[in-house]
């Protein structure tokens, strides 16, 4: 089913300033190249004719826009990419913009733990939320973020983003975390780093910063998967495998170098320099070698002698299971339409040597050219 692509060029703050499709086979980077992937940092490149320099600002926004079949164009992903490079040539420009997701990545927690942030608990998805709110939304602490013990002043310039980025509200959709201990460290990563425990604890959990409109923008938390549930055990699902044809040069990686199946996480204190600690094991996972004990340990700081120190163990050993992906080419058949029978983020079946594997399309490589369209997809696998 024939689809079409464009680019939709605004300014920083959103507004539209061009359209266009004239991607130019030229260069190191030939028409336009681009990654999603869920929860992370992706990129675009796009090659341009240089009459459009002028159009090409910083942090100016492009949105990537699919239409399927003469159906209305969507904006690919829901997602909105930051102009951050330029490679000019005397007869073409290439751009390379990152996912707004950078966002994240552009901040830390910078909040003394001794001014009153030092911990957050809560549904994990409601914590993400604060993270975001609190260092570059509507709760930052004017007075407190960013703090100068040299000047006993602090610096909250450009800190509030919450004119361009709206925050979902919270909606407690996600396994609770007891104490998460934060500062100093890059937002994204305590984002992803809370993100993992939720995901270790049983409920998938990612977040991401949408373009629900041109001009808009919204920090979300997503549980179970980014988009649709459409294994075949539901019914109404896709079974992707060479068999059918939508699936071509797949290959599956079951990884177990860094399998851990035993963890001892040590808390706080408790007397003549000894540690609180807490364990787990995965006797299922280590009997299947001899050499199946592989141990870690796990720094729980100041936790109390409770379940506190059990469960971060276990979320240890939940992270340690082997990570097992298939990487394939999609191919796309009158019964599977990318933009209408699957999309990204969707929760999907995917057979690579007989064997059938509920996961998620959480991450896509698209590349548009004059050869044609090419979407290689990474299915990420979560028992």
């Amino acid at each position: 089913m024939p689809s079409s692509t464009t680019i939709r060029i605004c300014d920083p703050f959103g507004k539209f300033l061009v359209e266009t499709a004239e991607f130019l086979e030229a260069g190191n980077n030939p028409g336009l190249r681009y990654v999603l992937s869920c929860g992370n940092v992706g990129a675009m490149t796009v090659t341009l004719p240089p009459e459009y320099n002028p159009l090409l600002l910083k942090d100016g926004r492009i949105h990537i826009m699919r239409s399927v079949n003469g159906g209305p164009a969507q904006r690919e992903g829901g997602s909105c990419f930051l102009i951050r490079r330029w490679d000019y040539a005397d007869d073409y420009t290439t751009i390379t913009a990152v996912h707004v997701n950078d966002l994240m990545r552009r901040r830390h927690i910078l909040y003394e733990p001794s001014l009153g942030y030092g911990s957050l608990s809560g549904p994990c998805d409601n914590v993400i939320k604060e993270f975001f709110r609190s260092n570059a939304g509507a709760t930052v602490g004017v007075l407190t973020r960013a703090f100068s013990t040299v000047t006993s002043a602090n610096n909250v310039v450009q800190t509030d983003l919450s004119a361009y980025v709206s925050v979902q509200a919270d909606v407690s959709a996600a396994p609770s975390v007891f104490s998460t201990y934060v500062p100093w460290l890059n937002m994204l990563e305590a984002i992803q780093e809370t993100a993992d425990y939720s995901t270790n604890a049983g409920t998938w959990l990612a977040a991401e910063i949408v373009a629900p409109t041109e001009t808009t923008l919204e920090f979300q938390t997503f549980t179970s998967q980014r988009g649709a549930d459409r294994r075949s055990a539901t019914g109404n699902g896709l079974l992707f495998t060479s068999k059918r044809g939508n699936l071509e040069n797949a290959i599956l990686t079951v990884n177990a170098i860094d399998e851990i199946t035993f963890a001892q996480a040590l808390g706080a204190v408790s007397t003549q320099q000894d540690r609180y600690t807490g364990l787990a094991i995965d006797t299922t996972r280590m009997a299947e070698s001899p050499f199946g004990r592989v141990e870690t340990i796990v720094d729980s700081s100041t936790a109390p002698n409770d379940a506190t120190l059990t469960n971060d163990s276990q979320s240890a050993v939940t992270a340690g299971r082997p990570a097992i992906h298939a990487v394939a080419d999609l191919v796309e058949t009158d019964q599977c339409v990318r933009g209408i029978d699957f999309d990204y983020g969707d929760y999907l079946t995917v057979e690579v040597q007989g064997i059938q594997y509920d996961m998620r399309l959480n991450i896509m490589e698209v590349t548009v050219s004059a050869s044609g369209d090419r979407t290689v997809a990474r299915f990420e696998f979560n028992a």
